[in-house]
């Protein structure tokens, strides 16, 4: 092999493998509360606003998906529940076997609903 054949092949599996541990994210935990939200968000500053205020005690981890690290995450959410990739929006939030998609006072009730059911899980 010629010599800028390896040093091509050595690059592309530097990128690969940089690619790689970049994107690696942990699992999707079922133990956990996942709130992904966008700056900018009006349903999602209403709904965080709503569990300021009524839940600041919960455990519930916020991502924002303007960072690429928690994009990963976000997609794992979306397959376990098999979300329509077409209407995905935010606030998405992920609570045991139950998601919120999206944000308006009928919410705040399936959220309380969804909380005690991942309570007893």
């Amino acid at each position: 092999m010629n010599k800028n054949v390896l040093i091509l092949l050595g690059i592309l599996l530097l990128i690969s493998f940089s690619i790689s541990v970049f994107y690696k994210t942990k699992k999707l935990d079922d133990t956990k509360i996942y709130f992904f939200s966008q700056k900018g968000c009006h349903h999602c500053i209403e709904a965080k606003k709503f569990l300021e205020n009524n839940y600041k005690d919960l455990n519930i981890e916020i991502l924002e998906l303007d960072e690429l690290k928690n994009m990963n995450l976000f997609f794992k959410c979306v397959e376990k529940f098999d979300l329509d990739k077409k209407t995905l929006g935010t606030p998405l939030i992920c609570i045991g076997n139950n998601y919120i998609l999206g944000w308006s006072k009928n919410k705040e009730e399936d959220f309380k609903k969804f909380l005690e059911q991942f309570k007893n899980e």
